[in-house]
C-alpha cells in the first residue's frame, strides 16, 4: 500500500463531500456526528496533509517519555520513583531549572498512574509536580493518623 496515494485518495473525498455537508440540507443524507467531522476546509486539509514542512513540525513536537518514567506502571513503582527521584530532584534545585528537567508528558503520565480523571490543558509542570506531591504528602498523613488511632 501506498501512504501517499491513500492520502491522496482521502482528501479527493474530503473535498468532493465537502460543498455537500456545507449547503443548506445536509442532515437528509448524512448524521449529525458525520457533519461534524468536515470541520476544516479543503484547503486547510491539504496543507496539512501534503505540506512537507508541517509534518517535519508534528514529528518534532511529539515527545516520548524516557525509559525510567515509561517503566513504571504500578503506584508502588511511582511511590518510590517519587520518594528516591521526584522530590529530592524538586527539593535540591530551584523551580525554574526542575521546569527544565522533567517534561510535561511525563509528568502527565506520572499523574494518570494516580488518578483516571483528565488533567485540564491549561496546568502547568509546577501544577502536575504539586497535584502528585499532594496526593503522597496526604496519604503519608493519612497513614500517620491511622497509626495513632
Amino acid at each position: 500500500m501506498d501512504k501517499e496515494a491513500i492520502e491522496k485518495d482521502l482528501f479527493e473525498i474530503y473535498k468532493a463531500l465537502y460543498p455537500i455537508i456545507n449547503s443548506s440540507k445536509p442532515q437528509t443524507f448524512f448524521n449529525s456526528k458525520f457533519i461534524k467531522n468536515f470541520k476544516y476546509t479543503p484547503e486547510e486539509v491539504h496543507e496539512i496533509l501534503f505540506a512537507s514542512e508541517s509534518k517535519e513540525l508534528k514529528i518534532e513536537k511529539k515527545e516520548v517519555l524516557r525509559d525510567e518514567i515509561a517503566n513504571i506502571t504500578q503506584i508502588d513503582e511511582l511511590r518510590s520513583y517519587y520518594y528516591n527521584s521526584l522530590s529530592n530532584l524538586f527539593s535540591d534545585i530551584e523551580d525554574s531549572q526542575f521546569i527544565n528537567m522533567i517534561t510535561l508528558p511525563e509528568l502527565k503520565y506520572l499523574y494518570s498512574i494516580i488518578s483516571n480523571i483528565p488533567i485540564q490543558k491549561r496546568k502547568t509542570k509546577l501544577d502536575i509536580y504539586y497535584m502528585i506531591k499532594n496526593y503522597f504528602d496526604n496519604e503519608a498523613r493519612t497513614q500517620d493518623m491511622i497509626k495513632n488511632l
